[in-house]
């Protein structure tokens, strides 16, 4: 279904959303 894959699509996308603002928060403070 569509819904389904919608809410892969957001699991993985929010932990490598998450894991570049800490990245980006560690380069620039």
């Amino acid at each position: 279904m569509r819904v389904k894959h919608a809410v892969v699509l957001l699991m993985l996308f929010s932990p490598l959303t998450w894991a570049g603002n800490m990245t980006f928060q560690f380069r620039n403070p």
